[in-house]
């Protein structure tokens, strides 16, 4: 394997000696750095920038790009003069080839001075002394068995555009032409190898708030700015990661711009689906419909995605070049093949712009991301048949993909368990992961006629085995090896036992519920034949029924009056019996059946335990939980929840489920409802019933409320972040908002009130307010000397129910202190006094004021320092300058004086003239 190579300190020397000799000009919007493996160890790179136009002074006909291998290359514009956008933007191409001396990990880069003037979260108010700078981090595989590693492409251009107060999207739509996956996650823009941009604010930190939010999806790349607050340019940057089997193998950092302007404006919409997984050979056809609530606005639509860009069977969508009169709609078309199989979704990503923006031939955009997963078809009609020693195993031959393009397609393997699983096949979900079974063939392609079979010879006798087929295929590398291995959608299942000599337990079925006269009905199936050999263990034969308490009972009891024996083995005997004087309403109960041939009956052998349906309940406001276990030997893949009928006692389905639980809602506190579960299994295998029904125990319960509301999501804001939050009187104002932490949970409750909570510490809190919920969720905390404390609240339902405290927020002090310099004791009643002219949140100062010549002529400790402009006698003072030193402490919640927040100094003329 190669080393890791980066030569980080000849880089940033050489970088820095770049922007020294550069010329200084705003110039630089956007960019990334992508590249395509050539070969073993050579990459095609291509600088792709987004600069401004009219600086033409800073235009850059070549840049220099640092290989990360110790090396630098001056890389000329590929794309002539560069193509001039609308808005004063121009997208500039660099590309260039580079062999490396071996494999490794290496980080190439370029820098430029500089960016365009005026980024309100980069360097403010100076980005235009910032460079730009822009990495991207691969990784060389082994050619042979991991394959070659391109970077992703991104087919959205990084610049974009928004409006104060409306909602933002953009998406990056970063697609890997090798079929890796990926992920995006938020960086700080750079301004060099490692080193950050100075004086970086997301665009949230801009006027920050409750309403100034953004976030990025780390699995479909969408940023979402909620919203806007002031107008100007901003940059962000995002990683997008590239990983195979797990491991991160490379990384690509775009720095992009977007421009918001003020403007009544509304985004267009967009409707569509937003998720689809197909089948590969399906033709896909999705529609898109665009509107825009601007009366008047046409739009624009563009579409941009992985679908497009396949070499075979790219997809296709219906666009018009230029705007359109809104409503509209366009179709999204594609004919998956084989060859589209993959692990990852496809993304599409839509997008409307509207034509306020005339000038800059743009607008406000909304996004549509549609996210497609193409899987490989099931291979079909999965059969056993089964031999003394092993189980044979045969599918459809052709297989729809067998003939796929690039030899995609590798082969099948094959997966085992015991006992059947029933699941409905989801086609977002193809393999066999955490369904059970076991992989016990990689690959095979064996063929007889019209059929793929396999031998399975590792089985044992009396086991229930249950098989599923796999397609499995994978891209190759220049050696042939597989890397990015995907697998289709399972089979059909398919089950088999080696030899059934043994009964087969089918019902465990109780029929009635009380604590004394409980009733189960138990059935079983007799030995097949021939597998018992009838000659080798002649009659008579008798079946046992045993039973034990509980669902994994270890001590059986034989049933007195459960023996049941007959001559021959094909005579009439019983293989039912309803086992009474149960207490069915308290306790499950398992079964077995031993089975005894011969004159002298001797043991032939025991059938596997089976238990009972246990239900159990529990009950909360206006709701019941209900609960069960069980313990079979065949697979149950439905259970039916039956509410019975009060006065007739018959059984109303109310749902089907496939899960050991269920919540029944809706219902009314106080009152009796009553339930039972049925469930649904198989063996799996022919000739034995199918499916096997068996009812549990009848539970009832009374619903209460008993369940407290959700807990609110509390913030908390004052005058430190909005200078107008002031009390009526004017105290200060902590002013508490909360909302709901999902949708609904409290305005769809029985909400009575809301307990609001205080700290000085954060421990020990003590209750200051409750409100009514009724009102607005906001509440104003009126104070006298400081903002600084904990809150928490609670919320209480009309039974009395308190939620948990919320997360505690804080509040500190923002201490304001600022002196005059000038002041008139003369007496004219007018600026006699010097008092700061500010003064919040400060409980205590140590000022001293000194004449020209060092004297201290003035000290005190109140803030207010009302000085008259006389010394320590009361005798008034010359006219001049004089000179002071302020040590400044901050009040604490209680007003006691809490700890310095600085030293002011500085000079205060005094003038007497009238």
């Amino acid at each position: 394997m190669g080393i890791k190579v980066l030569y980080k300190s000849t880089l940033t020397i050489l970088l820095f000696l770049v922007f020294l000799g550069s010329v200084s000009a705003t110039h630089n919007r956007a960019g990334e750095i992508i590249y395509t493996q050539i070969s073993d160890l050579t990459i095609r790179a291509t600088i792709i920038t987004y600069t401004k136009t009219s600086s033409i002074d800073a235009d850059r006909d070549s840049l220099l790009l640092f290989w990360g291998d110790g090396t630098s290359q001056q890389v000329y514009r590929s794309n002539g003069f560069g193509e001039e956008l609308q808005g004063d933007i121009k997208r500039n191409e660099y590309i260039a080839d580079h062999t490396y001396p071996g494999r490794g990990t290496y980080t190439m880069g370029f820098t430029d001075p500089n960016r365009v003037a005026n980024i309100l979260n980069v360097n403010a108010p100076n980005s235009i002394e910032i460079p730009f700078y822009v990495e991207t981090t691969f990784t060389f595989l082994n050619p042979q068995f991991q394959g070659s590693n391109s970077s992703v492409q991104l087919l959205s251009e990084p610049i974009d555009f928004g409006c104060v107060g409306e909602k933002f999207v953009h998406n990056p739509n970063a697609f890997d032409v090798d079929g890796d996956s990926i992920s995006y996650e938020f960086v700080i823009p750079q301004e060099g190898e490692d080193v950050d941009v100075p004086k970086y604010k997301f665009p949230d930190e801009i006027v920050a708030g409750p309403f100034n939010q953004i976030s990025l999806d780390p699995i479909t790349g969408n940023f979402e700015w909620i919203s806007p607050q002031v107008v100007g340019e901003y940059n962000i940057a995002i990683r997008i990661n590239e990983y195979r089997g797990g491991v991160l193998i490379g990384s690509v950092i775009r720095d992009m711009q977007i421009f918001v302007s003020d403007c009544e404006n509304s985004p267009p919409e967009i409707e569509s689906i937003e998720e689809i997984c197909v089948v590969a050979g399906e033709f896909l056809e999705i529609p898109i419909s665009i509107s825009d609530p601007d009366v008047g606005q046409q739009v624009r639509v563009s579409a941009t995605g992985g679908p497009f860009e396949m070499e075979i069977s790219p997809a296709i969508i219906s666009l018009e070049e230029d705007y359109v009169d809104s409503p509209t709609e366009v179709v999204f078309q594609w004919q998956t093949e084989c060859d589209h199989i993959s692990e990852t979704y496809y993304q599409i990503v839509i997008k409307a712009v509207d034509n306020f923006f005339v000038n800059q031939n743009s607008g406000l955009a909304a996004l549509k991301t549609i996210r497609i997963k193409v899987v490989g078809p099931a291979p079909q009609n999965l059969s056993t048949e089964t031999f003394p020693e092993e189980i044979k195993l045969t599918w459809d031959s052709p297989y729809e993909c067998e003939f796929a393009e690039n030899d995609y397609f590798q082969g099948f393997s094959v997966w085992r368990k015991l006992k059947s699983t029933q699941f409905e096949i989801d086609t977002c979900t193809p393999g066999l992961e955490d369904r059970g079974y076991q992989k016990i063939e990689f690959i095979t392609k064996e063929k007889e006629g019209d059929k793929y079979f396999y031998f399975d010879d590792d089985v044992m006798k009396g086991n229930t085995y249950c098989y599923r087929v796999l397609s499995e295929f994978a891209r190759l590398s220049s050696q042939g090896f597989p890397f990015n291995p995907v697998s289709s959608l399972p089979s059909n299942e398919s089950c088999g036992i080696l030899i059934r000599d043994i009964p087969l337990l089918t019902e465990v079925s109780v029929v009635e519920t009380d604590a004394v006269n409980g009733a189960i009905d138990v059935s079983w199936i007799r030995p097949k034949l021939p597998d018992l050999d009838t000659l080798l263990f002649p009659g008579p034969y008798t079946y046992q029924l045993y039973r034990g308490r509980g669902i994994n009972a270890q001590d059986f009891e034989l049933i007195p009056d459960a023996t049941f024996t007959s001559t021959f083995f094909d005579s009439d005997i019983d293989t039912s019996y309803t086992d009474m004087s149960l207490n069915t309403s308290a306790e499950p109960y398992s079964y077995r059946v031993d089975f005894l041939t011969g004159p002298q009956q001797v043991f032939y052998g025991s059938s596997s335990v089976a238990s009972s349906v246990f239900l159990g309940a529990t009950s909360n406001d206006n709701l019941i939980d209900l609960i069960w276990l069980e313990n079979t030997p065949w697979e149950n893949y439905n259970y039916t929840i039956f509410e019975v009928d009060p006065n007739t006692g018959s059984l109303d389905s109310i749902t089907d489920v496939t899960t050991f639980s269920y919540r029944v809602q809706g219902l009314e506190n106080g009152e009796e409802f009553c339930y039972v579960v049925r469930s649904e299994g198989t063996y799996g295998i022919p000739g034995i019933i199918d499916p096997l029904y068996n009812f549990s125990q009848e539970v009832c319960e009374i619903p209460k409320d008993s369940l407290a509301p959700c807990i609110p999501d509390l913030i908390v804001m004052n005058l430190c972040d909005d200078e107008d939050l002031i009390g009526p009187n004017g105290e200060f104002v902590n002013r508490l908002l909360w909302t709901e932490p999902s949708e609904g949970c409290l305005l769809d409750s029985d909400l009575e009130s809301f307990n609001i909570y205080f700290s000085n510490d954060s421990v020990e809190f003590e209750l200051i307010a409750n409100v009514s919920g009724d009102a607005e969720f906001t509440y104003d905390d009126l104070l006298d000397n400081s903002v600084s404390g904990c809150y928490a609240i609670t919320s209480i339902d009309s039974s009395g129910n308190e939620s948990k405290l919320s997360s505690i927020v804080c509040s500190a002090n923002c201490p304001l202190y600022e002196l005059p310099n000038v002041f008139t004791p003369n007496g004219d009643n007018a600026n006699d006094l010097f008092v700061p002219r500010d003064n919040r949140f400060v409980s205590e100062v140590d000022m001293k004021i000194y004449n020209r010549w060092g004297e201290l002529v003035f000290q005190t400790s109140d803030p207010e320092i009302n000085w008259d402009g006389t010394n320590f006698k009361g005798k008034e003072l010359a006219e001049g300058v004089y000179y002071y030193k302020c040590d400044v402490i901050e009040s604490s919640v209680d007003g006691s004086q809490e700890r310095s927040i600085g030293i002011l100094s500085g000079s205060i003329t005094i003038i007497r003239s009238r």
